[in-house]
């Protein structure tokens, strides 16, 4: 989605940084201090202590249209983030804060310069341009995934305690998010994706939209798990298991229908539970459940269940083989949305890159401090 590009590309990436310093010293730097150091070292570090990086830093570190961009600002803001997630930057690396400056000016400029264009092009930010834009993202994501939107619809809940109805006017408010939503209004006034330029894209990258068969040597199976107590010493749990095995696979022989809906309710399998018991294409000595198992499965026709519960390491099994995965090519109209999202996000960050390019070439753009170059250096997200 575009938005997802905005908030990486406009926001500052703290809340996607690792600020674990012990995964980013090297090994020399994790081992502890001595508890004293020789008399000529200390007389050293007492003549020569250690300089601060964030000391070294310019208090303007760039400049756009003639407003400054601040040392303090930058460390202000990134702090604030920091803090949303328990963080004090105050116990964090001094390399580290350097590092994460320069990306964090990046974004800063790059919302000026696209809020600039926005206002510009009249495009202003308001609490209507938040609703309408997230309730039209909203909308385009209930149609296009109806499990993704319900999975939303959830986390906002959950984190949030709210509709997302209530989660859209409470942020909506937010002067940085009607900033960035006048900003979307504005790309999305100059990025046209036409039917001719998807289907063009579609004729270029077939095999993209391929999904490929089983290979030729696979069986694929699903399977309905009762697992086996921990202590394979207790007999009544096993015969539990078996004859719990047992009733499912008489239900499943009365109806066959009802085996996806069995393996969501009853299989003790995680990853089988989670797709109505298919296990998808299995080779000879990739099962995790053994050898008992794998011949049941390979013996078995496409379309039938073994006549009664297999034993494995693991549990009693109710074993079905599905008809094998053929190689298919997706139509224009099954991919069309995701190409043109994908075509989409493209051009937004092309169009973003022009625009940096210009501001920087007319001189209205100017960055005082260098990208970082050490092993502190942590991606922006």
């Amino acid at each position: 989605m575009k938005k997802q590009l905005l908030v990486k590309a406009f926001t500052v990436g703290v809340l996607g940084l690792n600020f674990s310093l012990m995964s980013n010293l090297s090994a020399e730097e994790k081992q502890p201090l001595p508890e004293k150091l020789p008399l000529a070292q200390t007389e050293l570090a007492t003549k020569a202590p250690k300089v601060n990086p964030l000391d070294a830093l310019p208090d303007v570190l760039a400049q756009f249209d003639g407003v400054n961009i601040t040392k303090k600002e930058i460390l202000d803001f990134i702090s604030e983030q920091a803090k949303q997630q328990g963080i004090d930057i105050s116990q964090l690396p001094p390399e580290l804060l350097v590092n994460n400056i320069f990306g964090s000016v990046q974004n800063k400029i790059s919302m000026m310069v696209f809020s600039a264009e926005a206002e510009k092009a009249g495009f202003k930010a308001s609490k209507d341009a938040v609703v309408a834009l997230l309730n039209k993202e909203i909308n385009e994501l209930k149609e296009r995934s109806p499990q993704q939107f319900e999975m939303l619809k959830t986390a906002i809940m959950d984190k949030e305690k709210v509709t997302i109805e209530q989660y859209i006017e409470k942020i909506s408010t937010d002067s940085k998010v009607q900033e960035g939503a006048a900003v979307s209004q504005w790309f999305d006034s100059k990025i046209k994706i036409s039917d001719e330029d998807v289907a063009n894209f579609f004729e270029q990258n077939k095999d993209r939209f391929k999904t490929p068969g089983d290979p030729k040597d696979a069986v694929r199976i699903s399977h309905i798990m009762i697992a086996l107590p921990e202590d394979p010493k207790d007999e009544t749990a096993t015969q539990n298991a078996y004859q719990k095995a047992e009733k499912i696979l008489e239900q499943i022989k009365k109806d066959d229908k009802i085996f996806a809906k069995l393996a969501e309710t009853e299989s003790d399998c995680p990853s089988g539970k989670a797709t109505n018991g298919s296990l998808g294409p299995q080779t000879k000595g990739q099962s995790v459940y053994g050898k008992e198992f794998e011949e049941a499965a390979f013996s078995l026709e496409i379309g039938k269940i073994n006549d009664k519960p297999i034993k494995s390491l693991r549990g009693y099994h109710i074993i079905r083989r599905d008809e094998p995965a053929v190689e298919s090519q997706k139509t224009l109209d099954e991919v069309k949305d995701i190409i043109k999202r994908g075509l989409t996000s493209q051009k937004t960050a092309e169009l973003g890159k022009a625009e940096m390019d210009k501001v920087e070439a007319d001189g209205r753009l100017k960055i005082f401090i260098k990208p970082p170059q050490n092993q502190f250096n942590v991606p922006m997200q």
